[in-house]
């Protein structure tokens, strides 16, 4: 999957938003939703480009939320690093 690789660019087609990402309107996360996603939307892909201004060698834990339904994979510079149980490998 080329757009895991650091260094990425062309994600030019990609639609802008603002972090949390859903439809969950009614069930509880609608305070997180900031862009919402069309009932009926089977996958959801998102990219976000941050930079840690302290020397990752000094980096003790990272915290990354999630509330998800059906399973997430997440990935840090090409590396996953977190994968859901309902998520097969792969």
């Amino acid at each position: 999957m080329s757009w895991t690789v650091p260094g990425y660019v062309p994600d030019g087609n990609w639609s802008d938003g603002v972090y949390g990402i859903g439809y969950e309107a009614a069930a509880g996360a609608e305070h997180l939703i900031q862009t919402e996603v069309p009932i009926g939307t089977v996958s959801v892909y998102t990219r976000v480009e941050f930079q840690i201004d302290e020397d990752p060698q000094d980096l003790i834990d990272v915290f990354l939320g999630r509330d998800y339904d059906d399973g997430v994979v997440a990935w840090i510079n090409g590396l996953e690093v977190y994968r859901s149980p309902e998520m097969l490998s792969g």
